[in-house]
């Protein structure tokens, strides 16, 4: 719907790995301070924001007036970065797993967060697919479905935001893991 063609959207996966790996080198070169539950809160909420930059960042660049090209530079960059910044915040949110969560409880733990966050994720493109407009007979890209769309994300990312903060209820790091 931006105006991508199949070859750039070729380039989603390793943008988004890319990111993934590269966040050792900010591990690495600038290791968080801290515990690990303030670090982990802080960097998720700093990538999940980083994230409205796929929404963002083409309204800015189609009201500047700027092509295909730069608006889906703009979007796998804020994909990469958020890709980055977030792995920050999952290497923390282990360690201040390991930290709190006691290791003969650890696998199940993971496993029911990991289980329950695919399912919401499942169930909301379920959702998202029933509810989505249908196209034109014939037509490939409707450009009514594109602020749908970025409505939709937007209000997501809103929510996801949001829960970032749920994280302050979680229970702390002990004082002998820091």
């Amino acid at each position: 719907l931006l105006g991508a063609a199949v070859s750039d959207l070729a380039w989603l996966p390793m943008v988004n790995y890319t990111g993934i790996a590269l966040h050792i080198a900010i591990v690495a070169l600038w290791p968080p301070r801290g515990d690990a539950k303030r670090t982990c809160i802080a960097y998720t909420f700093v990538a999940r924001f980083l994230w409205l930059g796929t929404i963002g960042w083409p309204l800015l660049a189609w009201w500047l007036g700027l092509g295909t090209s730069a608006v889906l530079a703009g979007v796998f960059i804020s994909i990469f970065l958020t890709a980055m910044i977030g792995n920050v915040g999952i290497a923390a949110f282990t360690t201040w797993t390991a930290a709190v969560v006691p290791s003969e409880q650890r696998g199940r733990f993971l496993m029911w967060r990991s289980l329950g966050a695919f399912g919401l994720v499942n169930v909301a493109l379920q959702l998202v697919t029933w509810a989505w407009p249908t196209s034109l007979p014939g037509v490939t890209v409707n450009p009514a479905e594109l602020p749908w769309l970025m409505g939709l994300m937007a209000g997501v990312t809103g929510l996801v935001i949001l829960s970032t903060f749920g994280l302050l209820w979680s229970p702390a790091m002990p004082a002998r893991a820091q």
